[in-house]
């Protein structure tokens, strides 16, 4: 059982927390070389290559014919069993931090913040204005969230099911089933500024706006290969998941 590191945003974490999110998607680099099957999509009424699956071997195979994907192809976020530690955006306030996601008080510690007040060239500690940390610099101690591999797929982009767009962490809307995704809030006095991206009763389309506004306009278009990672949500410190484990 290894332990990675993987980054998500606020508003992801906040779907982590409320259970809404168990599977993410990134894209598979280098990108492998498909092999001539295809399958029906619905992104734009076109067909896309099927999926590659992981074998027994940790390579990875087409799901039809079982050529390879790519002989030295391995996801760099684990095989199923592995953990994820999630990295998110802290805000270090007096002794302690908050998580970015949603101000709750995350510890007390003592010693360790001082290390982190020294790291970001503020001595005095407590008598400072708060201090953003990226999560991109989060350390391991102080992650509450550990995630555990359960399936580790490889798959175009546009081959996502409405079941798996859902399992990203797609929030409900209201009672009648309209979804919206919980990328970046929209304009709080305008809820309608983009009404096809966020109301939307299609979780497929609804996912794939939200990767386009993560990755810039277009990048659905692209139709790229990506991990799709799916995983149970531990509220816990990963060393704590270790220990337990161990």
């Amino acid at each position: 059982m290894k332990a990675r590191p993987i980054l998500f945003s606020s508003p992801m974490v906040r779907a982590l927390l409320e259970g809404s999110k168990t599977q993410t998607r990134r894209v598979v680099n280098p990108q492998p070389s498909p092999c001539d099957h295809e399958q029906y999509n619905r992104y734009n009424g076109r067909v896309v290559p099927t999926e590659f699956f992981r074998d027994e071997d940790g390579s990875y195979a087409c799901s039809i014919c079982g050529n390879m994907a790519m002989d030295d192809m391995r996801c760099r976020y684990g095989v199923p069993g592995d953990l994820l530690w999630v990295r998110e955006t802290l805000w270090v306030v007096g002794e302690g931090f908050d998580y970015a996601a949603d101000g709750e008080l995350a510890a007390e510690i003592n010693d360790t913040n001082a290390g982190l007040w020294a790291r970001y060239g503020h001595e005095d500690g407590p008598d400072i204005h708060p201090t953003k940390i990226p999560s991109i610099f989060m350390p391991r101690w102080a992650s509450r969230l550990t995630l555990r591999l359960t399936d580790v797929r490889v798959q175009r982009l546009t081959a996502i099911s409405e079941d798996d767009a859902e399992a990203e962490g797609l929030l409900i809307f209201n009672e009648d089933g309209n979804l919206y995704y919980s990328g970046t809030a929209p304009d709080q006095d305008n809820w309608f500024k983009q009404p096809e991206l966020w109301f939307c009763d299609d979780p497929y389309a609804a996912y794939l706006a939200l990767w386009d506004s993560i990755n810039g306009e277009g990048a659905c278009a692209k139709d790229p290969w990506v991990w799709a990672l799916t995983f149970d949500v531990i509220k816990a410190n990963v060393d704590h998941v270790l220990k337990e484990a161990a």
